[in-house]
């Protein structure tokens, strides 16, 4: 997902809300409900695509008051990799000027080989 966000020169409220990004957060006891379509998602990372605004500081988050515990400095080409559960909230600060590009992904893990076929079946032929 590329994501882009426009910067207000009098902007104070975060771009991103501090969230997770394998469930949906619940602020008042940082309990995880948890949804298919999102529990599908064991790492997320992000990529900065450009570094020429001002603010736009990605951020994991202190539980319980929103504030940021670790802020990660723009940099173009920078990829910033963690766990997408809730042992890591994080957020986006108000992005100040300019226009911050990211590309925003994310992977799962199993250990399940059953779901990778192991021979190709039917009509399949490698043209290299």
């Amino acid at each position: 997902m590329l994501a882009l966000f426009a910067g207000e020169t009098l902007r104070t409220e975060p771009s991103h809300n501090v969230h997770v990004d394998k469930c949906e957060l619940n602020y008042l006891d940082w309990s995880c409900r948890y949804q298919t379509e999102l529990n599908q998602r064991h790492y997320s990372a992000i990529m900065f695509l450009n570094d020429d605004f001002t603010g736009g500081q990605f951020f994991f988050a202190y539980r319980g008051n929103h504030t940021a515990q670790l802020t990660v400095q723009p940099k173009c080409g920078r990829l910033v990799a963690f766990s997408s559960g809730q042992e890591n909230p994080h957020g986006v600060k108000a992005v100040l000027q300019g226009r911050r590009c990211v590309l925003a992904f994310g992977t799962r893990w199993t250990n399940d080989t059953r779901s990778y076929p192991t021979t190709r079946q039917g009509n399949w032929s490698n043209p290299y």
